[in-house]
């Protein structure tokens, strides 16, 4: 069973949002107060993903038990099985498959790790650390690490 999955995602405008929690240990109502109504609209140019109560080994666990339960549905020995574990694979089976993987993420609060966040799919991003806690953030705060960002040779693990 899957203890945290997209629960809903939702556009609004030209932002697109996904909401990732961990029902488990989030009442739904409190994941409420994330989701305004549903509106569909045009061309969706950025995106924003939300995570609550998210874990980055969690999700690999359970993107690779979705494959092999996947596999297992199809009637595959668990040798075939184990032969179709590839990366591809198991990037279908994340909660959020169909989002790109992110460019940038900003860490907030002087803390210099990931914290399990996004372990999957920060493979190639960069990263801007900043002492402002996640409230205080700024739209100046922001700009610097847009800023920061537009600056590197992204070289994508090259």
């Amino acid at each position: 069973m899957l203890r945290s999955r997209m629960i809903h995602s939702f556009s609004e405008d030209t932002f697109g949002y996904g909401l990732s929690a961990d029902s488990t240990s989030c009442p739904s109502r409190s994941l409420q107060q994330f989701v305004p109504p549903r509106q569909r609209r045009r061309k969706i140019i950025q995106w924003h993903a939300i995570a609550v109560a998210y874990g980055g080994r969690e999700e690999i666990t359970d993107a690779v038990r979705a494959l092999l339960k996947t596999e297992a549905q199809q009637g595959a020995a668990l040798s075939e099985a184990i032969e179709r574990i590839t990366p591809a694979a198991i990037a279908r089976h994340l909660y959020a498959a169909d989002l790109p993987d992110p460019d940038l993420i900003i860490r907030t609060s002087g803390e210099i790790r990931l914290s399990g966040f996004l372990l999957w799919q920060s493979v190639h991003s960069e990263f801007y650390f900043t002492d402002v806690l996640w409230p205080a953030l700024r739209k100046v705060d922001f700009l610097r690490a847009i800023r920061a960002y537009q600056a590197r040779n992204r070289r994508f693990g090259r």
